[in-house]
């Protein structure tokens, strides 16, 4: 039976809102200090003051009635109690209480859930109204709502983010409708379309496994594991990679990435604890443009969540513990930037990455290589330039169908896109040059793009080149993204232009002007052609190998002496990086549900009932063998059934079922066995096949059924009845199954009350006599928590909010386990200090040491290096007491050779002679200094006749290009350019 509930009825614009009655607190005028609040936007009216407590003030008006005015304030505002906290929202009246059970409400569908009415009541009175039940949790939900009762929350400037000393990048990511964002430099790795298959364990929570470099990673479902609302699906085109503290690598499933933030954590807000399933998952909220937020992921506790281990668990074993310090890797992030293939490998500082998502069906005006410029596409209103990283940078032209991904980029006013073929990883890289995207340069790309386009129209003009409207409308019904089934469809033709930002009519102008460029372009380009000569050039280029050896000179830390003085000189000079951390102490209660397990009584009747629903829940289980004939490409429907009807005759002639089963069937796991599938009740088997199994008495042989596998003759070999268990037998197991259900009753019941309590009282002397629990002091611990209780990242969080830590209030429940939920209140809150010099002399050695090391592995190694090139010092098999590392025939993609030294040895000049290697170095990331000896250049066998075809396609693709570039550039020499 559905249960009873109290509702209060208020009116908004003529539309009757149910609110359940326990949160409806009272009813106010529209308050006169009604203050905006940094996040105000749409349905949020702003912060107003009841009672010392902050209450957001939410208008619904405009949801709840197309073109609702609010330009003027209402009548009253009906204060509604959510989760601790007070919420505020604009009513035209309070109009009566009436009581409904569940059953009376009927789903409104996806038009009501999108404003949060839920269900719809019709109550029979003398003037029929319909009225809705308001989703408190929506309400909440909305911009800006759930953190503006929050004083301390605002949304700060590019200027004072860029004055913080502590900033870190945070990943911004859309999943099932939501913003999440984790801090960037515990992303292992970013995985683009993973290629994920079903395994034995998937579920709701895991979609399945996908294959990261031979490691099988569980790819899971982020709203299941986190409890939040979604709607079901397969799979996610991207995923997000994490390594737990064992080593173990675990996927989460996502839609898009959405930015990526520079941020001091400091500035984040307090994750609520209301509204939440499983707050202690989340570290904070995000404040984005436009009043958006995003909850920040705490990436430890989502690793410790059971299911998320049990799944990497199933699928890595062997895994050796991650061994990277905190501290180096928080030292390293300092310039963290995100790694790509264009196909060139690339980085890209975070901070200036928006968006990564996959390359657009419908680009817009022609590709021009050599100005960069692949195309536009429209993203969200905004023209976007898709550019070629490659060519920008002169690393050769990209084919656009090797790019899947686009690197989304905010200048200072404009957006740029670039074409990646991978998007590989968060790394470091201290060594990283800005001007790689310098907006300058991009915005100059972009804008002679746009000259180009005029420019070849103006030739195609002038050249009397021209069209058909019939060969427009050809290309029009031809294009595969206007089609559905096959066929041109106009629905689908308006959707997709619609999604470029054009008219039927704006469209037809520019593929015209499309197809007029086209038809310069394939006179021009489509002419090149290369000679054979040409072609043996480059293969000679492209199959060389060389000959080398590498020869590193570590940085010796244990030879480098820093003195006292050198410590306390940089420890005066970054002062501010030495501090003690800020910390509290807490008083707290903890309410455990074990507590309970002796304090509740079953009773005998109860035990009883619990009986007999158990063992009405046993069924007979049947033996049963089978012949199954598949229908499949081989044979057909007909087919399989008038063979399974020859076996069925074999059989009345009195041939052996198992021997035939095994001779025939076409099951591979039971065939061999004569076709038995062993004891089993009902809903294991197809329904048909079940059908026919509980209709046979033993021995006894089917006719012929179909399942969607086949055919099938079934013969019933045994049945097995129940086993009644005793009542004695199972009393204890009963016991245990009803003492847990009413305890977990009572813990929610005492729950409840202590939060009750707790959110009334001034602190925890009350609630915990109330209650008859003890008020516990912990340890002083900061922001990256203690141990026990203050490691719980839900405690944390609570500690640190500012109602706890500077109202002195008491904290909603939090719960630690399923088993234990705490209160907590600030004791004593402890301000960062000075670190003494003694407490911090050895890290700052060590760093200078480290730092002095390299410094002085690389003067030796140029010391060196200049002795071999001038001769002065001869080559031998040992320098510097090293051995020089030796390899042969290496080619440009050679595998186990580090990118920079295989960069720097295809750069090298090749020897004059034998005996006259070249000479070149670079200094490694651990501060290494590593010197390359190129011995010799190999020359190639000659090409196949196969190489030789795909060397001269690619090269006559690009001699058209440049003979293309070459008549561009002879129209700009002609044409008069103003640029404002």
């Amino acid at each position: 039976m559905s249960s009873l509930n109290a509702y209060g009825v208020v009116q908004v614009n003529g539309v009757y809102l149910a609110v359940v009655a326990d949160a409806l607190m009272e009813a106010v005028h529209w308050p006169a200090d009604l203050n905006p609040h940094p996040l105000t936007r749409g349905a949020l009216r702003g912060v107003f003051t009841l009672r010392g407590k902050p209450v957001p003030l939410v208008d619904l008006r405009a949801q709840l009635a197309e073109g609702g005015d609010m330009s003027s304030p209402t009548p009253l505002v009906a204060i509604l109690k959510y989760g601790g906290g007070y919420l505020g929202l604009a009513i035209d009246a309070v109009c009566d209480i009436l009581k409904a059970r569940d059953s009376q409400f009927s789903p409104l569908g996806p038009e009501g859930s999108a404003v949060g009415l839920l269900p719809s009541l019709l109550l029979g009175s003398e003037e029929s109204r319909m009225i809705y039940k308001l989703d408190l949790a929506f309400m909440s939900g909305l911009p800006g709502v759930l953190f503006a009762a929050d004083p301390n929350a605002q949304v700060l400037k590019d200027e004072a983010l860029a004055a913080k000393n502590r900033l870190l990048h945070y990943l911004v990511f859309e999943c099932d409708g939501r913003n999440f964002c984790i801090d960037a430099s515990v992303v292992t790795e970013l995985v683009d379309e993973p290629e994920i298959t079903a395994s034995d364990f998937a579920s709701d929570c895991c979609f399945g496994v996908t294959s990261v470099r031979g490691t099988k990673v569980p790819a899971l479902n982020l709203s299941e594991v986190l409890g939040l609302d979604h709607q079901r699906q397969t799979s996610k085109p991207q995923l997000l990679l994490l390594t737990a503290p064992d080593g173990r690598v675990c996927g989460f499933g996502y839609d898009r990435m959405v930015a990526i933030q520079r941020q001091d954590p400091d500035s984040l807000l307090a994750a609520p604890g209301y509204g939440l399933p499983h707050p202690e998952l989340l570290a904070g909220v995000m404040n984005l443009e436009e009043g958006q937020q995003a909850l920040l992921l705490d990436h430890p506790m989502l690793l410790q969540r059971p299911e998320v281990k049990s799944y990497t668990q199933v699928y890595q074993h062997d895994v050796k513990p991650a061994q990277a310090s905190h501290d180096v890797t928080k030292a390293m992030l300092r310039h963290a930037c995100l790694l790509f293939d264009a196909p060139t490998r690339f980085v890209a500082p975070l901070s200036q990455i928006v968006e990564i998502m996959s390359m657009p069906q419908q680009l817009i005006g022609l590709s021009q290589p050599e100005t960069h410029l692949l195309g536009q596409f429209n993203l969200r209103g905004e023209q976007v330039p898709l550019i070629c990283l490659s060519s920008l940078l002169g690393e050769g032209a990209q084919v656009q169908g090797e790019a899947s991904r686009v690197l989304i980029v905010r200048g200072e006013r404009l957006c740029f896109g670039f074409a990646v073929n991978r998007v590989d990883a968060i790394d470091a890289f201290n060594q990283f040059d800005p001007a790689m995207l310098d907006e300058k340069l991009l915005r100059e790309s972009a804008l002679k793009g746009l000259i180009d386009r005029k420019l070849l129209l103006q030739g195609a003009a002038d050249a009397r080149f021209s069209f058909s409207d019939a060969a427009l409308d050809q290309q029009l019904l031809q294009t595969p993204e206007f089609q559905v089934d096959g066929k041109f469809n106009a629905d689908r033709f308006d959707q997709v232009i619609r999604q470029l930002g054009y008219s039927r009519l704006q469209f037809r102008q520019m593929l015209g002007q499309e197809m007029l460029i086209g038809q310069v372009r394939a006179g021009v380009a489509g002419s090149a052609f290369v000679t054979d000569a040409q072609v043996e050039a480059f293969a000679r280029l492209e199959k060389q190998t060389r000959d080398f050896a590498s020869l590193t000179l570590p940085a010796d830390t244990s030879a480098v002496k820093v003195t006292d003085d050198e410590v306390k000189a940089h420890y005066d000079e970054h002062a501010k990086e030495f501090m003690s951390p800020e910390q509290v102490v807490l008083d707290y209660i903890e309410l455990k549900k074990s507590s309970f397990f002796d304090k509740v009584q079953v009773k005998d009747e109860d035990l009883q009932a619990a009986y007999q629903k158990e063992i009405a829940n046993l069924s007979e289980q049947r033996r049963a063998a089978h012949i199954l004939i598949e229908v499949n490409d081989k044979l057909n429907d007909e087919q399989a059934k008038a063979k399974i009807e020859e076996i069925q005759q074999r059989l009345a002639k009195g041939e052996d079922f198992a021997a035939l089963a095994k001779e025939y069937s076409q099951d591979p796991g039971s065939s061999n066995k004569g076709g038995d599938l062993g004891y089993a009740g009902k809903g294991v088997y197809d329904p048909a096949f079940e059908e026919a199994l509980y209709a046979l008495n033993k021995d006894q042989v089917s006719q012929p059924v179909r399942t969607d596998f086949g055919w099938h003759l079934i013969k019933l070999l045994g049945v097995e009845a129940p086993s009644v268990p005793s009542f004695a037998s199972l009393k204890g197991k009963l016991t245990n199954d009803l003492k847990s259900q009413l305890v977990e009753q009572k813990f929610v019941e005492v729950t409840k009350q202590l939060e009750d309590s707790a959110f009334e009282s001034s602190d925890l002397s009350q609630p915990a006599q109330d209650l008859g629990l003890k008020v516990q002091t912990t340890a002083p611990f900061g922001r990256e928590g203690g141990e026990g209780l203050t490691a719980n990242r839900a405690v944390i969080q609570a500690a640190f909010s500012p109602e706890v830590l500077e109202e002195g209030a008491n904290s909603n429940t939090l719960e630690l386990d399923p088993e234990t939920v705490v209160v907590v209140r600030s004791k004593e809150h402890l301000q960062p200090q000075q670190l003494p010099l003694e407490s911090v002399a050895s890290s700052i050695r060590a760093q200078l040491v480290k730092e002095h090391a390299s410094a002085a592995a690389k003067a030796k190694g140029e010391a060196l290096l200049a002795g071999l090139r001038d001769g002065k010092i001869p080559l031998a098999a040992k320098q510097e007491g090293r051995d020089w590392k030796v390899m042969e025939a290496v080619t440009r993609s050679q595998e186990g050779v580090d990118p920079q030294v295989l960069q720097t040895l295809f750069r090298m000049p090749k020897p004059t002679g034998k005996d006259k290697p070249e000479f070149a170095s670079i200094t490694a990331s651990d501060g290494s200094f590593v010197i390359v000896r190129l011995n010799g250049v190999n020359q190639a066998a000659a090409p196949t006749d196969a190489e030789k075809a795909q060397y001269r396609r690619f090269l006559s693709s690009r001699e058209g290009q440049q003979d293309f570039a070459a008549y561009r550039a002879q129209l700009e020499s002609k044409a008069k350019i103003e640029k404002f």
